[in-house]
């Protein structure tokens, strides 16, 4: 470890752990091209770097440390060489991050950008420490973390208080629990989404850091390789979390996300490609079980034997991740692989849901042997339904059933043009699908897909006993997830207790709006009518679109065989 004297400015090295002396660490964020000063300027003959703009703190940092009675400081712009070295040898003072700032007797968390006032306080949003880019950085995350004892400096090095008496309102800047702040021996007993979410807003300079500033966080190693890609360097991150850990919350990243592809949550393999996947995720805690999950990663995916609950018809599966938010299991709905029945897959749309621990008795008690693998499904039917719509609102995709009925829905947002808004399903040999849609205020309303065997006997599921599953957020006690986390997916293929009723005149009283047949090709020649509806949610007052229409035909086929309003 290389140490700066905090009064000489002179650097020294102690190879060894046992002749570290007492030492203080800065935190801090870093300025822009040139201006920091580097272990070579420390090294020259002449004092030019006391020009740059980034000697400011170091000057402040040695001083603190006098006052404390400490000789020796660790700053990572000038104490690790980056210059001319090996990406292996840059990769070793990476993974010792966390060692360093754990073995300090005090970090000092200086922030550039803040600038203590009698008129504003740190509890304040509006105040310059709660809006600070110190809390928006990658690598502070464990910088705060790992230290016992973290003081925090404004610009001119004026003490604005420590981690333990600023926990608060940390807790509110960051989503790290106060009693995770208080004490680092909290971190590794969180679990592993809970802390993917810490990092899941924040950004790094080099894209790959922002899964090599976790790696003390969850205690792994790896080879470090700038170059790799952030989506590579974060899946690989998750491939060594799985080898040390059978925490198995790390699949419920896209929990509670909108549907699409811009929070990295539509992804067909098993594993997020980027931590903004965890962003809902710092509730999520783990649950002990009877016995401990047992899976393990080969070449195609996951093997694992775990409690898991299928639905026969659309061959989808939910799956028991044995974590939770309150009285609130998540599950994570799969498909049955079409070559193999013992291999399932994720899919875009199949996001984790919510399951009350009530629920959980209809998931089977003994574990199958079961393939997670990761490959994507071949679909190659299509149904388009465009909704019509008032131009002033704007539609988000909340929710699909069966998972793999819906690909390819491009925006997470779907903004009408034109007085229309359009998805697309894909409904190949499903038997039904159901969407759940959105505004921009969270009022919803829902399009049910049915295919029927005759027209004599039309029949549609009416959503009136699911909607009343929906618990109120006020009756979760760790901290309400938004009615949006409450799934489809955990109402239908769990509580069977959905009424079907005949559907009459394209009117029936429980609630529908609107009604349109058309007529899909069957695996032969056949002709099935596929029935799409709208309901209104009961519990909400909106504007809902006034039409509907359907068209069918081959994937990437423009040509539609029929369209009804």
């Amino acid at each position: 470890m290389r140490l700066l004297h905090a009064k000489s400015l002179a650097l020294h090295d102690f190879p060894n752990d046992d002749q570290i002396p007492e030492y203080a660490i800065l935190s801090h964020t870093w300025g822009g091209n040139g201006d920091e000063v580097t272990i070579k300027d420390l090294s020259g003959w002449t004092p030019l770097y006391k020009r740059k703009p980034g000697w400011a703190k170091i000057k402040g940092c040695c001083k603190q440390a006098v006052t404390d009675g400490i000789e020796y400081v660790w700053i990572d712009t000038c104490c690790m060489d980056r210059s001319n070295r090996s990406q292996e040898a840059v990769g070793d003072e990476i993974q010792s991050i966390w060692k360093y700032y754990s073995g300090a007797r005090v970090c000092y968390a200086h922030l550039a950008d803040v600038q203590a006032s009698p008129e504003t306080t740190a509890d304040s949003p509006d105040s310059d420490f709660w809006r600070s880019r110190w809390f928006t950085r990658g690598w502070t995350v464990p910088e705060l973390l790992a230290p016992i004892f973290v003081r925090f400096y404004d610009v001119s090095w004026k003490y604005l208080g420590s981690k333990a008496e600023l926990s608060r309102i940390i807790e509110g800047i960051t989503g790290i629990g106060a009693h995770v702040l208080r004490d680092p021996g909290e971190v590794k007993r969180q679990s592993v989404a809970c802390r993917m979410s810490w990092v899941s807003t924040r950004e790094t300079s080099r894209e790959e850091d922002i899964a090599y500033c976790l790696l003390g966080i969850f205690g792994v190693k790896m080879p470090i390789d700038y170059g790799e890609g952030r989506r590579n360097a974060f899946i690989r991150l998750q491939y060594h979390i799985l080898r040390s850990s059978k925490d198995l919350s790390l699949f419920t990243w896209g929990y509670n996300l909108p549907l699409g592809g811009t929070h990295g949550n539509c992804s067909v393999g098993m594993l997020a490609e980027t931590p903004s996947a965890f962003e809902h995720c710092g509730q999520v805690e783990p649950v002990s079980s009877s016995a401990e999950p047992s899976f393990e990663v080969t070449a195609s995916g996951l093997q694992f034997r775990l409690p898991m609950q299928i639905d026969e018809p659309t061959g989808t599966a939910l799956l028991n991740l044995e974590c939770a938010i309150g009285d609130y299991y998540l599950v994570l709905p799969l498909n049955r692989s079409p070559t193999t029945r013992k291999e399932f897959e994720r899919t875009p749309y199949g996001k984790p849901t919510l399951v009350h621990r009530s629920k959980l008795a209809t998931f089977s008690t003994r574990p199958v042997n079961t393939q997670l693998i990761n490959r994507s499904r071949s679909i190659s039917a299509q149904i388009e339904v465009s909704l019509a719509c008032p131009e002033e609102l704007i539609f988000e995709l909340a929710d699909v059933y069966p998972p793999n009925a819906l690909q390819n829905v491009g925006p997470v947002m779907i903004v009408p043009a034109e007085g229309e808004v359009r998805c697309s399903l894909y409904l190949s040999d499903l038997p039904w699908a159901m969407l759940s849609v959105q505004n921009g205020i969270g009022q919803r309303f829902l399009i049910s897909i049915e295919r029927e065997t005759s027209p004599t006997e039309s029949k549609v599921r009416t959503l009136k006993t699911l909607m009343a599953e929906v618990p109120d957020s006020r009756s979760l006690s760790s901290g309400p997830p938004s009615t949006a986390a409450f799934s489809l997916m955990h109402l239908l293929p769990i509580f069977e207790s959905a009424p079907i009723v005949a559907w009459k005149d394209g009117m029936e009283t429980g609630g529908l709006l609107v009604g349109s047949d058309f007529q899909m090709p069957g695996a032969g020649r056949e002709l099935r009518t596929v029935r799409i509806v709208i309901q209104r949610d009961s519990l909400n007052r909106t504007e809902f679109p006034s039409s509907i229409t359907a068209k069918i035909g081959k994937k990437g086929d423009k040509k539609k065989v029929e369209k009804k309003k």
